[in-house]
């Protein structure tokens, strides 16, 4: 897979040098370029889109692997089941009929969690039927009879978690803090600061400053559901056990609520997003609009934004920006006549300015007067709280005629950026 990946990286670097050796023959105008030229251009920037998104899949799929074979290693194979049904039968009326006391079938023995995540397996795959009284009353979390919402083990919670760091970017680089049983996480801001240091004598102090001042914002974990359809068939012949088919198609389908809640989100039962202007999150006053035109992102403007933010900050710092503003970005030089976007290879990502980024689909792509198209900063000051209290319901009837069964899966999340100066947000022209 690491060979696919160099494979591939060597192949973008190669369409970028033809791409650049292209583009430079062109006409600086592009209106004046001819039909013949738009086309192969539009080709090779094709190409590049195509090409990256090959990489980041691969990159995927290598978290993936390495993701499942620490599963592997940890918990003894992806096909542990638990006992047959037939076994698991005889296990239930022998616990029903008391016949070896409380103790007989202690699914939460086991230190690593392995017989607890037997039974959310069976229950995933065969409903409460497949769990003993005991298995369903320490998994039952809610009070509908016909299966309820049980608590899915720590140990899917926490593997749920870690899928959805490599499905949603943001996770990767935010600091990430875990709230349990629903509480709130207060966050110190730093409001306004003191002047600087003042020169003075030995035995003095230095003048009085008040302006010290520190707010208070809240992260809450807001509940967020999603629900999946899974095949009955494949969950019985599947090479994936039923927890993983569940939790990869979770992962997905919370990382696409997420993702956009952390560019968009207002705020309101859901999290602070990066591009909504807020005295909560990052106000007005870290918007950078340079020499951008009301339709067009230029190079000096990508500049200002990486020199808007202190060092410290730019140095960590990772550009956000949609597909379709990366393609305008890919044209753009610096006054070297240099191109500010860089192939990544042996590994490395590719970079604008010397500086990762990122491409999400629910960043701001609205080329008109005065809209945000781009930011730039350190994410780690993007705090994002999760309860890990993870539930699923098994919708024993709903799909039943499709041969079908539906899980909903329930997570409480939230997030906001913390420290405003360490971000820059790329705005159009107003007019």
């Amino acid at each position: 897979m690491r060979e696919k990946l160099k494979r591939a990286q060597e192949k973008l670097g190669q369409t970028w040098e033809e791409y650049q050796s292209f583009r430079n023959r062109l006409p600086s105008d592009e209106t004046k370029w001819t039909a013949e030229q738009r086309e192969k251009f539009d080709a090779m920037d094709a190409d590049l889109d195509r090409l990256e998104v090959e990489i980041r899949g691969i990159q995927r799929d290598i978290n993936d692997e390495e993701r499942n074979e620490r599963f592997h290693q940890t918990n003894g194979g992806a096909q542990d089941y638990g006992p047959p049904l037939e076994f698991r039968q005889v296990k239930r009326e022998t616990t029903q009929r008391g016949a070896h006391g409380d103790d007989a079938f202690d699914f939460r023995a086991d230190p690593n969690g392995r017989t607890e995540r037997h039974a959310f397996n069976r229950y995933l795959l065969h409903g409460d039927r497949a769990l003993t009284p005991q298995e369903f009353r320490t998994l039952q979390s809610g009070g509908d009879i016909d299966g309820g919402y049980l608590n899915a083990p720590e140990i899917f919670a926490k593997q749920l978690i870690k899928s959805l760091d490599d499905e949603v970017f943001m996770r990767k680089y935010a600091s990430h803090f875990d709230v349990k049983n629903g509480v709130s996480l207060g966050a110190p801001v730093l409001d306004s600061d003191v002047d600087d240091a003042d020169w003075t004598a030995e035995l003095l102090t230095g003048n009085e400053d008040t302006g010290l001042a520190f707010g208070k914002r809240e992260l809450k974990p807001y509940p967020c559901a999603k629900r999946i359809k899974v095949s009955n068939k494949l969950l019985r012949t599947a090479a994936l056990n039923p927890e993983n088919i569940v939790r990869q198609r979770l992962s997905y389908k919370f990382g696409v609520t997420e993702e956009q809640a952390f560019m968009t989100g207002d705020g309101h039962n859901k999290p602070l997003g990066l591009f909504v202007a807020s005295s909560d999150g990052i106000s007005t006053g870290r918007d950078v609009t340079g020499s951008n035109t009301t339709t067009t992102i230029k190079a000096d403007t990508l500049i200002d934004a990486q020199y808007a933010i202190k060092g410290q900050y730019a140095k960590k710092g990772t550009w956000i920006f949609s597909r379709e503003a990366i393609r305008d970005v890919r044209k753009l030089k610096d006054a070297n006549d240099q191109y500010l976007w860089r192939s990544g290879l042996a590994g490395s990502p590719a970079t604008i300015l010397e500086r990762p980024y990122e491409i999400s689909e629910y960043c701001p792509n609205t080329f008109t007067a005065g809209q945000y198209v781009g930011l730039f900063g350190d994410l780690s000051f993007y705090w994002i709280a999760t309860a890990l209290q993870m539930q699923v319901q098994r919708l024993n009837e709903l799909y039943a005629e499709q041969n079908i069964t539906g899980f909903i899966g329930r997570l409480e999340v939230d997030g906001m950026p913390v420290l405003e100066e360490a971000f820059a947000r790329i705005q159009l022209a107003a007019s």
